[in-house]
């Protein structure tokens, strides 16, 4: 059982959605992942504002993952 609850906004369920298949599902697995690793290694947390004087604190921690293609594989073994 997972450790996490994910949860995509609107916007960007319909940018998956709109995927080439092949790159879909390599990311439907991706962030199924962070369900169980919420702060993998390649991920890096995102310096965002804190919340105003009158907000409260926020509840959750944002971060960017690189999810790596094969171009960038590709490239990587050319320049070897």
């Amino acid at each position: 059982m997972s450790q996490y609850d994910i949860y995509l906004t609107p916007r960007a369920w319909r940018e998956v959605k709109a995927l080439p298949g092949h790159m879909r599902q390599r990311l439907r697995r991706d962030i199924d992942r962070l369900a169980d690793t919420p702060r993998p290694s390649t991920s890096k947390a995102l310096d965002v504002p804190p919340p105003g004087v009158d907000e409260e604190p926020r509840p959750y921690e944002l971060r960017r993952l690189r999810i790596k293609s094969v171009a960038d594989r590709l490239c990587r073994d050319r320049r070897s």
